[in-house]
């Protein structure tokens, strides 16, 4: 049995597919699914019911997303406005939360094609643990909105957390809560989709940034917003690392029980400063971690990558490399370049590298040479087998590690070029496993010469083949078996 291709819809009008382009490069297109369908219905029409316009999965986190494309009648704006807010905005809003609630009722039923012939292939959480983000994506109003506002206003929607049901009628191009008592639904005009998911292009960015943005707004902490922009340039002002928390609103403004107020203008002062042209320049090393992933995403999409046979248990190997925010996989990126270039094209090294945004995962970077003569499919098994006991070694050295994550790949001046990835989910380890594995780093040489973990280990050379026994070659213990199926 194979891993089966996953179809994906493309999205059925151009504003779909952009959206669908948009959020493929921020969750990557193992994660984001467009036009998905759900079998309500089924037996009586012979075709699904739509369920919504793109659905994100990332672990606990599920983003909704409905996308409408509503012209903006040039009528008087107080007959405009409420008409295109109905259409654009409050129909999406409530096939948003008609999605969401059948995700928690029936989420084993959501499918790829309205035929309802192929599954969502990802497990969704629907219990208390799963994190809802819900956004409507509302378009066409920019230029209505920069005539009303005037003064060469950006057309942005203007965010007014107090403002809720049927009071939008009365306030052109603003937004809050659309339904009173909420849930909160986040509103992305034409502008402010490709900013936000331009500058937060990666899961875990842009998932914690609605988050912060929601608590923000639900707790009464952000007053209002000329334009999402302004919220999105604060947010990225005041942020700090790669794994400090980030809320919206400062310590300060929230032990002090004031409230935010974010100006127009608040963008363009930050996306001209110095220090945003700076950091553009810094982040671009740290798009070599998205280039791996997409590799890998890509061939469990196809159908072709080696291992499992189920497309959800390789999503929960590459789900732990995916959840690096932007600045963490420019601290990864870095680090893999490096050992790239350090290590010579015969020699097998591997560097170990804590990840910067969860303290409990660690990532190994294995460089394993091919032996000449060597079959693709010989080597690719013998590189996973040190893959894994690079892993095992680590959690041996270094018990506070969860999660070991491990990118095996050829040295430099190889000839061709492929990619392992693994990862180990280890509690503890028991007495006998500790004994065993300490055997297999003697005989191995792994981190032998590492004086604390996190050192980078001395080029280790590899013992030519004719030192050991050949992985086809009859086990020397004398069982009749082959050596890779008995004491390897």
């Amino acid at each position: 049995m194979s891993l089966t291709p996953t179809i994906k819809s493309a999205g059925t009008t151009e504003t779909e597919r952009h959206l669908s382009r948009l959020c493929d490069e921020t969750f990557l297109s193992l994660w984001s699914y467009p036009n998905l369908y759900t079998d309500e219905g089924l037996s009586k029409t012979k075709q699904g019911k739509e369920l919504c316009d793109l659905l994100c999965v990332f672990g606990r986190d599920i983003v909704i997303f409905s996308d409408k494309s509503i012209s903006f009648s040039e009528k008087e704006i107080g007959i405009s406005w409420p008409r295109w807010y109905r259409r654009a905005i409050y129909a999406s809003a409530k096939q948003i939360l008609g999605a969401e609630k059948w995700i928690k009722e029936h989420g084993d039923r959501v499918f790829l094609d309205k035929l309802c012939k192929n599954r969502f292939p990802l497990p969704i959480e629907s219990g208390s643990g799963a994190r809802f983000h819900r956004i409507v994506v509302a378009r066409n109003s920019k230029e209505s909105a920069e005539r009303y506002f005037g003064a060469g206003s950006s057309g942005s929607l203007v965010i007014r957390p107090d403002l809720c049901g049927e009071e939008h009628a009365k306030h052109p191009f603003h937004v809050g809560m659309i339904f009173e008592g909420g849930p909160y639904i986040h509103v992305l005009d034409d502008t402010s989709l490709d900013l936000v998911l331009g500058h937060l292009d990666t899961a875990s960015d842009f998932v914690n940034y609605l988050a912060a943005k929601e608590d923000a707004i639900t707790n009464g902490m952000l007053r209002s917003a000329a334009g999402e922009e302004e919220i999105l340039a604060f947010y990225l002002a005041t942020r700090r690392g790669a794994s400090e928390r980030r809320d919206l609103v400062p310590p300060s403004i929230r032990e002090g029980a004031r409230t935010l107020v974010l100006i127009e203008g608040l963008w363009d002062e930050y996306s001209s400063s110095e220090s945003y042209e700076q950091e553009k320049e810094l982040l671009k090393i740290s798009y070599l971690w998205d280039d791996l992933l997409k590799r890998i995403s890509g061939h469990v999409l196809a159908g072709d990558a080696i291992g499992p046979h189920k497309v959800d248990s390789h999503e929960k190997v590459i789900r732990l490399f995916a959840a690096e925010c932007r600045r963490s996989r420019l601290v990864l990126s870095e680090q893999i370049l490096e050992k790239y270039q350090q290590v010579p094209a015969d020699r097998r090294s591997a560097r170990v590298v804590r990840s910067p945004s969860d303290p409990k995962k660690a990532f190994i970077f294995l460089f394993f040479p091919r032996d000449h003569g060597q079959e693709h499919h010989d080597y690719r098994e013998e590189r996973q087998e040190a893959a894994l006991a690079y892993a095992l070694t680590l959690k041996l050295m270094s018990p506070e590690f969860r999660h070991i994550c491990v990118v095996a790949t050829e040295p430099k001046q190889s000839d061709g070029r492929s990619e392992d990835f693994m990862a180990l989910d280890i509690p503890e380890l028991s007495k006998d496993e500790k004994r065993e594995i300490r055997q297999m780093q003697r005989e191995m040489e792994i981190f032998t010469d590492m004086l604390k973990p996190f050192a980078v280990p001395d080029h280790q050379p590899r013992r030519p083949r004719s030192d050991r026994t050949k992985r086809n070659s009859p086990c020397p213990c004398g069982s009749g078996s082959k050596f890779k199926q008995c004491c390897l």
